[in-house]
């Protein structure tokens, strides 16, 4: 974001990417005292909401 005053450059800043939380797929999913996997307790990680090469291709 660039902001001009009479002109001349005012303030420039980079507005950070939008980030959705999507699983982790490197971390080991946990597991209960009998084994069973809780997928819902899997570790997230943040990743960009939009995907230039993606929408390019």
């Amino acid at each position: 974001m660039k902001e001009f005053v009479n002109g001349k450059l005012d303030t420039c800043y980079r507005k950070p990417p939008n980030l959705k939380d999507v699983p982790d797929e490197s971390k080991p999913v946990p597991k209960t005292a009998d084994g069973t996997e809780l997928h819902t307790r899997r570790k997230l990680k943040k990743v960009p909401a939009v995907r230039l090469f993606e929408d390019m291709a």
